[in-house]
This record gives structure tokens, sequence and C-alpha cells, in this order.
């Protein structure tokens, strides 16, 4: 069980360092994920309502899809 666990922290950390890299390479200097997206739209919005110029839903496994806001 606890090896099981272990092994699903480490696919979401190695998961979630490509999705850094991947936004980084894209030229975007500063980015953040606040938490769980419940659409793009709604995404972009809370983004921008907070001084971002962007945001997008990420998918992040199992299943679940964060909401990231970035500055290009």
């Amino acid at each position: 069980m606890a090896s099981k666990l272990s092994s699903t922290s480490a696919l979401k950390l190695v998961l979630a360092s490509m999705v850094t890299i991947l936004l980084f390479s894209l030229g975007m200097s500063k980015q953040i994920c606040p938490g769980p997206c419940y659409g793009d739209a709604a995404c972009n919005a809370f983004c921008m309502s907070h001084g971002w110029t962007m945001g997008e839903c990420v998918p992040v496994p199992p299943n679940v899809k964060y909401c990231c806001c970035a500055i290009r």
C-alpha cells in the first residue's frame, strides 16, 4: 500500500515538473496553478482578474485538471 502511494506521488511530481518545463519553454516567465479547474473560460477569467495575462486548464493525473495562470 505504501509503495503504491509513493509511486503515485512520484508520478504526480514528474508530471507537474513536465508541465512546468513545457510552460516555461513556451516563453512564459512566471506561472502558478492555484487549484482545480472548472472550465477554460472560468480559469482564464480568474487568472486575468488577478493580474495574470492568461489561464489554462492543465491535466494532472488521476483525471484532475488544475487552473494554471501565466504571464507571457
